[in-house]
């Protein structure tokens, strides 16, 4: 709710506070609702415990509900909602009991519902029952809180065998969130067989059970992601079976959809589809891939982003035709020497993985266009590193890179250069002599001096130096006559030099974060290069 509709209700609390004695139940709820919220987003909380407290059942039932969707604390309600638990009324106390579990930070804070959801949970209205299990489904995520307790197992202890018993419940809701909790439940007590005994009772619901058990704060077992491979294997030979019937030239095993089951493991049948030249695995689960990837030796384009990749299998150096590779998010801690045999290999993606030393062998891919190595663990680059002349864009952001060997110079095609976050005390020299770099970036590292050398790169037309300690710009920046883009935010200038009023072409200027009384009253927000320049 916007601020100008907090104010709209402020202004109209006569009259909603009037509304909340109409016989029509619309009016009276939709009422409630506004005040529950004005007064809670306000912290105005002695009048939402009034109506927590009102005498009309409805009222207190709404606005204990109403509490659920408030993206506020309300830790000064919680014992007004745990009285609500010992209401006249049912409905009221299973509202409150869903806001206190809903709102608690682990389970200690909640024990006091575990009552009215046993209650509930035997209800003869079928929509009690699912409305107690789904509390129970928010119950046992408490235990996947970061603030949960280690006594928060003992504490749901006693719950769980009345949960059990709800999985012969005659109404599917309740035993899907049923089965969906415990299997929750047993997973962070290591109860594989327990787990895996809820698979084989639903068969018609393992892909929504599996679904269910995806997200990185679930804790994961070998025992149970190798059934779960299992039941995946099925429907994925049947889908390559497919594609080799039909000499598919592309397959999308992606899990990018919100709703699709992410892969845990790579059925060994994907290389019989020797017919493939593109391969999607996005957003799955896998950890490595099987040896037989090596025989797609049409595949041209691989892309595995988004997984949990560990490592490559040395096979990957048999797909000799392949131009684009995307890794992009995985655990990729090294790479095999066999990378080095793609030959034909444009576009090569590992950004965000936990590398920490690249093989010599990368230098013997010399069709190489675009290298991506930003977020890694790398300290320093192979000599080899040299031999990738046909190299135009590098990104080697939030790295550990310290020192460049010399062979970095051979990289006379660069057109795009990042360094970023990789604690550089001054830009390597090797940088001066890229006559064909067009964008340069090295923000977020410890420069303390704008090299004079820097203005040689005639072609420039981006330069980002933002976050550094740079003190002055040498009137030679006017022979960047090509720059467009000039970023010096949140450094320790305390002067321009007239040669900034030279680039004619220059229209990005952010001086924003500097010293100088002058640079302070220019103004910075228009985003208007030339403007700034004429007030020097």
């Amino acid at each position: 709710m916007s601020p100008f509709e907090m104010l709209e209700i402020k202004e109209h609390i006569s009259l909603f506070d009037s509304l909340l004695t109409k016989k029509n139940e619309k009016i009276k709820w939709a009422s409630a609702d506004l005040l529950t919220y004005y007064y809670t987003k306000t912290k105005n909380y002695q009048q939402t415990i009034k109506l927590l407290n009102h005498q009309d059942k409805d009222i207190r039932q709404e606005a204990a509900g109403t509490l659920t969707r408030i993206y506020s604390d309300i830790t000064p309600l919680f014992s007004t909602l745990k009285g609500l638990l010992n209401d006249d009324f049912n409905d009221v106390r299973i509202v409150a009991a869903r806001t206190l579990v809903n709102k608690a930070e682990n389970i200690s804070e909640i024990s006091d519902t575990f009552v009215v959801v046993e209650e509930n949970l035997q209800n003869e209205n079928p929509e009690n029952r699912v409305y107690a299990a789904g509390i129970v489904y928010s119950i046992i995520n408490l235990l996947f809180n970061e603030k949960s307790r280690k006594d928060d197992f003992n504490l749901i202890q006693n719950l769980i065998p009345m949960v059990e018993k709800s999985l012969k419940d005659n109404e599917e809701k309740v035993v899907i969130l049923i089965a969906k909790s415990l299997i929750r439940y047993y997973l962070a007590k290591n109860m594989s067989d327990k787990v895996i005994e809820i698979f084989e009772k639903f068969p018609n619901n393992k892909e929504l059970l599996i679904k269910d058990i995806e997200p990185k704060e679930i804790p994961k077992n070998e025992q149970v992601m190798e059934y779960v491979a299992g039941l995946q294997s099925v429907g994925l030979k049947d889908t390559i079976q497919k594609a080799i019937n039909s000499n598919a030239a592309e397959l999308r095993l992606s899990a990018e959809d919100f709703k699709t089951v992410k892969i845990v493991k790579l059925p060994k049948e994907i290389g019989n589809i020797t017919s493939l030249k593109k391969l999607y695995l996005s957003q799955n689960s896998l950890k490595s891939l099987p040896e037989e990837i090596g025989n797609l030796t049409e595949l041209e384009n691989l892309t595995i982003t988004c997984n949990q990749l560990e490592s490559l299998p040395h096979t990957i150096g048999k797909l000799q035709n392949l131009h684009y590779l995307y890794l992009y998010r995985n655990k990729l801690k090294n790479l095999p020497v066999e990378i080095g045999y793609l030959k034909n290999l444009k576009f090569l993606q590992l950004t965000q993985n936990q590398i920490n030393n690249v093989p010599n062998e990368i230098g013997c891919l010399e069709n190489l266009t675009d290298l991506n190595l930003e977020d890694n663990n790398l300290t320093e680059l192979p000599a080899s590193f040299g031999n990738l002349q046909n190299l135009k864009r590098l990104d080697l952001r939030g790295n550990k890179i310290i020192k460049f060997l010399a062979e970095m110079e051979n990289l006379q095609n660069l057109d795009l250069l990042m360094l970023i976050n990789n604690n550089l005390n001054e830009i390597p020299e090797f940088v001066f002599k890229f006559k064909n770099l067009t964008y340069l970036n090295v923000t977020f590292n410890n420069l303390t001096a704008f090299p004079v050398e820097l203005t040689e790169l005639k072609n420039l037309k981006t330069l980002e130096l933002r976050n550094n300690k740079i003190k002055e710009i040498p009137e030679e920046i006017s022979k960047l006559q090509n720059l467009s883009t000039l970023d010096l935010t949140n450094n320790q200038l305390t002067s321009l030099p007239h040669g900034l009023k030279k680039l004619r072409n220059l229209k990005f200027l952010n001086l924003n974060g500097n010293k100088s009384a002058f640079l302070d009253k220019l103004d910075l927000n228009i985003g208007r290069a030339q403007a700034i320049l004429k007030q020097l």
